[in-house]
């Protein structure tokens, strides 16, 4: 329609056939919003073809929301099905709504993120429609991840309203699995970065080293953090464990409350060679760049660093969250216990087959980028 719209009206001579002039009558006096906004990024966008046309419906609010079909004489009642508060627009539906909102965080959005919170619906889609980069770490680009995300959220909440059904508790993984699986299947072949498998466990430390795994967690629907970690010998067995619940904070900050409590422990057990292992691979160059500042977390940041200087060996390696299972479990485990700090003496229940199969070299299956990967 724009190609045929100028200041003063219609032009008609674009059009490659001639109209009645009845009907060219009719198409004038039909009101045209004056303020268009940019939808020619959607078509661009790398997802299916199904979600493309989601979003463009999206954008001009033509999605079976209340508000929607309220404005269209549809009905009189706007509030959302769900949190039966707010009225049902599109941004609430895929945003604000308490139940969205919680996706949203498990996927690495955080709640002072205004750029993602506080923009109205058109500038919402195209910002995240666009942005290269993403919010968690060793995941797909936002901008492929976010489509997904919008498509299943909408198709939950309509299993929800409609069907019946209880919220998907795994609708975020499921989201990232759609979208790595149509990066693998879809784009590898178009010149987009490739992703391979590969087969990724836990390894023990050399003879004379002990290992020190540790992890940070933020559950998304309440945004509590906890960490947790684990030292075992070079023979696989355990040494030690703790988690400790943090309280509301951000995965990058969760990280370091748990190597600075996993670095605490190994100095109290004399351990002298350390080899630290993190799936933050944020936090591990962090402390390879000693220039490295921050002023919020700069507490923790010189403790870690002063506890690092007591061993006589130490070594920092970034390593997949398939291999860190064990820490992982523990730092999930801290939010839910009513305690702030657990030390463990031996392995808790949660933890013994999950420490069973590191022991006995167990892999893991993951969809890697193709220049992470060492042969």
């Amino acid at each position: 329609m724009k190609d045929i719209m100028v200041n003063s009206g219609w032009d008609w001579d674009r059009i490659p056939f001639e109209l009645p002039m009845d009907i060219k009558w009719m198409i004038q006096a039909t009101p045209i919003a004056m303020t268009l906004f940019a939808t020619g990024w959607i078509w661009k966008a790398k997802t299916l073809p199904k979600i493309k046309t989601f979003l463009w419906r999206c954008a001009h609010e033509s999605i079976g929301v209340k508000a929607c079909l309220v404005s269209r004489g549809l009905g009189d009642e706007e509030n959302c099905p769900i949190c039966r508060v707010e009225v049902e627009s599109v941004i609430h539906a895929l945003r604000d709504c308490g139940w969205a909102k919680a996706v949203w965080r498990q996927l690495g959005v955080d709640n002072t993120n205004q750029a993602f919170w506080m923009t109205d619906l058109q500038e919402w889609l195209m910002w995240n429609g666009k942005m290269n980069r993403s919010f968690l770490p060793d995941q797909p680009p936002w901008k492929m991840i976010y489509p997904f995300a919008i498509w299943n959220i909408w198709k939950s909440r309509n299993n929800v309203v409609f069907n019946r059904k209880n919220p998907n508790p795994r609708l975020a993984a499921d989201i990232i699995a759609q979208t790595k699986e149509f990066m693998y299947c879809v784009c590898s072949n178009r010149g987009l970065t490739r992703y391979i498998m590969k087969e990724v466990r836990w390894e023990k430390p050399p003879e004379g080293w002990s290992k020190l795994n540790t992890d940070g967690s933020v559950l998304g629907s309440t945004g509590l953090a906890g960490c947790g970690g684990i030292v075992r010998d070079s023979q696989g067995g355990w040494i030690a464990g703790f988690s400790r619940r943090i309280g509301l904070s951000n995965s990058f900050v969760a990280e370091l409350w748990g190597l600075r409590d996993g670095l605490i422990l190994c100095c109290n057990l004399n351990i002298t060679s350390i080899l630290i292992e993190l799936d933050a691979k944020t936090i591990v160059d962090i402390f390879q760049n000693s220039n490295y500042e921050n002023n919020v977390v700069s507490p923790i940041l010189d403790d870690c660093r002063q506890l690092m200087c007591r061993f006589q060996r130490i070594q920092f390696k970034h390593c997949f969250r398939q291999a860190n299972r064990c820490a992982d479990r523990l730092a999930r485990m801290a939010a839910d216990r009513n305690l702030d700090f657990i030390s463990f003496e031996s392995p808790p229940v949660d933890l013994v087959n999950v420490m069973e199969e590191d022991f006995h070299g167990m892999y893991m299956t993951r969809l890697c980028l193709e220049h992470d990967v060492a042969f």
